[in-house]
């Protein structure tokens, strides 16, 4: 979409007034425009709402100048006693982490404006379809707050200062992690921790808080060959900031197996993820 499509995109929807479930119609006068044959033609809502679909179906499909909105995210049971705790985000219209309704209220609301909403499982956001920590055939409460919109290119930083980041894209930091242990580099596996990392690994009881104790640890771990995968695993994306914990298990060459449990916390340093916070105990027998 143009800068010039971005900006008629968010005209029209403040203009309109989304529709959504159990929400009245709002009326827009018809507007007579005069075209090049001195002939007037008539613009009423039906014609504005086409208009919105062709701009926001053309964002999703062209690269270029979109419509970015940075929202903050809960979603709760209805008891309230659930949550997925609080979660930061940016995102292209169109792009499908919301649905299609919702976005309209978000392209149609104003930058602070908070939203609350009660939902069955279709109407749930896809980030939240695989969730664990909510029952998946259940209603939820879903709380967003709409923290900035803006036209602009969809970048790696962002245009609220939070860095885009999807849920499969934080899977892939673990593999790149687990296929730095298999080139038994010390070094390569110390490189993904920050500099101000702690680790508290698996298999001592000596806590690592520098790169020089990171690279000891893994100097005698990867002499294991330790090959690792996750069992099972829950992942929380704030601003600039991730968390992914949950159970994971290693494979060694002379054949015995670590089960652990683990959490990572990601953090953004010098425009990379890195490793911050590092736990893996093992789990208790029985």
């Amino acid at each position: 979409m143009s800068r010039a499509g971005c900006d008629e995109a968010l005209f029209l929807c403040a203009l309109i007034g989304h529709q959504r479930p159990g929400r009245s119609e709002t009326f827009i006068p018809a507007v007579f425009v005069e075209n090049d044959n001195h002939s007037h033609v008539i613009f009423t809502q039906s014609h504005y709402e086409e208009r919105l679909e062709q701009l926001m179906m053309h964002s999703t499909a062209s690269a270029g100048s979109k419509t970015v909105l940075t929202v903050s995210m809960e979603a709760t049971d209805l008891s309230e006693r659930l949550s997925t705790g609080r979660q930061i985000f940016s995102m292209a219209v169109g792009q499908g982490k919301l649905p299609h309704w919702i976005e309209s209220e978000l392209l149609g609301g104003s930058v602070g404006q908070q939203y609350r909403w009660r939902l069955g499982p279709r109407d749930r956001p896809s980030c939240l379809s695989y969730s664990s920590l909510l029952p998946r055939n259940s209603l939820i409460w879903l709380n967003l707050e709409l923290l900035d919109r803006q036209c602009g290119e969809l970048r790696k930083d962002g245009v609220s200062g939070c860095a885009l980041i999807s849920q499969n894209e934080v899977q892939q930091l673990f593999e790149k992690w687990n296929a730095a242990l298999q080139t038994k580099d010390p070094e390569q596996v110390a490189n993904l921790y920050s500099r101000d990392a702690i680790l508290l690994p698996t298999l001592s009881d000596l806590p690592r808080t520098d790169h020089d104790t990171i690279v000891d640890y893994f100097k005698h771990f990867l002499e294991k060959s330790p090959k690792g995968s996750i069992d099972q695993r829950e992942i929380i994306i704030g601003c600039n900031m991730l968390q992914d914990a949950g159970l994971y298990s290693f494979n060694f060459e002379d054949g015995t197996t670590a089960e652990a449990r683990y959490s990572f916390i990601y953090m953004l340093e010098d425009g990379e993820w890195k490793i911050s916070h590092h736990h893996s105990s093992l789990q208790p027998n029985g």
